[in-house]
C-alpha cells in the first residue's frame, strides 16, 4: 500500500531585502542557548563556512496570509538570531530562531515565541553610473529597550548577484518539535566570504551590545561571511 500523500499547508507568503552576517562564536555557550537534544551544525562548506550563528536584518515589503491580506499592516523591519540546527535523536537539521526583534508589536510573540520588540532604524542607499554594478551602503539601528543594542553601517562594491531558489526548516527552541519550512526564490550576491577569499566590504562598523548574547559576543566572534539580498520572496508552510 501506498503511503498517504503528505500535505503542507500555506500559512503566510512575503517579500523582502535582507542583509546577514555570519558568524562564529564558541561553542559551549551556544550550546546553552538551544534546546535539550539539539546542537549547533556549523556550515561545512560554502562562503560562511564555520559559521554557527547569524544575524540577519530583515526589511519586509509585504507580509500576506494564505487570501492575499496583509498581516499585521503587512510590513516590517525585524533583525534574527538563528542557529544551523541538528537534532541529535533523528538528525534533522535546519535553522533555530533563538530571538528576533521587530518593530511591529503587532505580531508579538511571533511564530517561535521568541520575538521582542524593539526600535529598529534602516537605511539604505544604493548608486552606479550606465551598467556598472556600483556600490552600495546598509546602515541599521537596534534597540529592544533596556536589553542592549546593535549598530551595523556596512558598504561594499556591488557584483551581478547570483539567483537561487532554497528550502529551509526553521524550529523554535520553545518548541523543538515545531517547524515551519520556507521556500524562497532569492537575488543574492556574496560580499565577504573568509573561505571563499571574497571581500568587497570597504567599510563595516558593528556594534553588538546585547545582554542576554553576551557570552556570544564577547569579543572573540568571528565574522566569517556577510551576504546581501535586496530580494527575496518566499512561501511559508506548515508541514
Amino acid at each position: 500500500m501506498l503511503p498517504s500523500a503528505y500535505a503542507e499547508t500555506l500559512v503566510a507568503s512575503d517579500a523582502h531585502s535582507r542583509l546577514s552576517l555570519a558568524f562564529k562564536v564558541a561553542d559551549a555557550p551556544l550550546r546553552k542557548h538551544l534546546p535539550p537534544g539539539w546542537l549547533p551544525n556549523s556550515a561545512a562548506a560554502g562562503p560562511t563556512k564555520e559559521a554557527n550563528l547569524l544575524l540577519s536584518f530583515v526589511d519586509r515589503l509585504i507580509n500576506l496570509d494564505p487570501d492575499g491580506k496583509p498581516v499585521a499592516g503587512g510590513r516590517d523591519r525585524y533583525v534574527v538570531v538563528a542557529v544551523p540546527v541538528k537534532e541529535i535523536a533523528t538528525g534533522a537539521t535546519g535553522s533555530m530562531v533563538i530571538r528576533s526583534y521587530t518593530g511591529n508589536e503587532k505580531i508579538l510573540p511571533g511564530a517561535y515565541g521568541t520575538t521582542l520588540l524593539a526600535d529598529i532604524r534602516h537605511e539604505a542607499s544604493a548608486g552606479g553610473t550606465n551598467v556598472e554594478a556600483g556600490r552600495a551602503t546598509d546602515a541599521w539601528q537596534v534597540r529592544p529597550g533596556d536589553a542592549g543594542r546593535v549598530n551595523l553601517t556596512v558598504r561594499y562594491a556591488r557584483s551581478t548577484p547570483s539567483r537561487m531558489t532554497t528550502e529551509q526548516k526553521v524550529y523554535s527552541p520553545l518548541r523543538p518539535e515545531f517547524h515551519r519550512i520556507y521556500r524562497s526564490d532569492v537575488i543574492a550576491e556574496v560580499v565577504r566570504s573568509v573561505s571563499s577569499g571574497v571581500d568587497r566590504v570597504e567599510a563595516l562598523d558593528l556594534e553588538i551590545d546585547l545582554n542576554e548574547f553576551s557570552d556570544l559576543f564577547d569579543g572573540t566572534q568571528q565574522l566569517v561571511g556577510v551576504t546581501v539580498a535586496p530580494w527575496v520572496a518566499r512561501k511559508i508552510y506548515l508541514p
